[in-house]
């Protein structure tokens, strides 16, 4: 899909999801950071990256990406926004 169409935000933050959960975290930030410069408004990206970040021990990163994500993230969207809370609560601590 990306030989298609290489400036699709949405398929390139997909690869990072799918290179993360393989645990490919490097390559998958690398994929996150190419979906982000093509949508940087883009909140479900900036979550899936400072997951990413964390799992790397790259808290400062993490804490970066995490306050991205609750910048962009619909009010509505309360569960994830807890979530990354929690994880912002956690990661001040290292």
């Amino acid at each position: 899909a990306l030989k298609l169409d290489p400036r699709n935000a949405i398929t390139w933050s997909n690869k990072g999801a799918s290179l993360d959960s393989l645990g490919r975290h490097e390559e998958a930030i690398v994929c996150y950071d190419e979906a982000l410069r093509l949508d940087p408004r883009d909140a479900v990206t900036w979550s899936n990256k400072a997951l990413a970040e964390d799992r790397l021990s790259r808290w400062r990163e993490a804490v970066h990406s995490f306050q991205q994500f609750m910048t962009l993230a619909p009010a509505e969207d309360t569960e994830h926004i807890e979530y990354a809370r929690k994880h912002l609560r956690e990661l001040e601590g290292k």
